[in-house]
């Protein structure tokens, strides 16, 4: 709110002032929320690196849009708590974390746990969300990879800033399928 109030006052002493649709977006980005149920059922699974990528691959485009946490397993629980979604089997588990920043910046801490049993898989990353206000979705536009195990190739992804060339959306129903 007070970046919000800020470029206001700078545009009234520069004698800019902002069209409809700018402020549309400042107001949007000010005031647009995300939740870990928001999560649960929107978040792309298919446009990121999982433990479930290959299954991914299998996916017409139209069931890859829809795969969302929700779709995972019907017995995977679910535990939603404060900012935290925890999906989980005995042996594997998704785990989100929501970070509100104070500048409205958004991040979303994804660990990919499927390492227990016959599984080998495991990462932590860091998703940068951003609200479009013009499309009323929320959209993936970086990633940092904290943590993976695996080879030395795989481990030189670790700490490098991933800029998705195309954001990311989240699924919204209203997209025709």
């Amino acid at each position: 709110m007070k970046k919000l109030l800020l470029i206001l006052v700078l545009a009234v002493m520069f004698g800019c002032v902002p069209s409809e649709d700018d402020m549309d977006d400042l107001v949007g980005a000010a005031s647009a929320s995300i939740s870990p149920e928001d999560i649960l059922n929107k978040f792309p699974l298919c446009g990121i690196r999982s433990s479930l990528s290959n299954k991914c691959r299998g996916f017409t485009d139209e069931e890859a849009i829809k795969f969302v946490p929700l779709g995972i397993s019907s017995q995977a629980k679910v535990v939603v708590e404060g900012d935290t979604l925890e999906i989980s089997t005995g042996d594997w588990g998704y785990y989100f974390r929501l970070e509100n920043k104070s500048n409205g910046e958004v991040i979303l801490h994804f660990t990919d746990d499927a390492s227990e049993g016959n599984g080998t898989y495991y990462t932590h990353s860091r998703f940068n969300l951003q609200w479009n206000q013009k499309q009323k979705n929320w959209f993936i536009i970086s990633e940092v990879v904290v943590s993976i195990r695996g080879s030395e190739e795989d481990k030189k992804i670790e700490g490098k800033l991933h800029l998705f060339p195309e954001p990311i959306p989240f699924y919204l129903e209203n997209l025709g399928f």
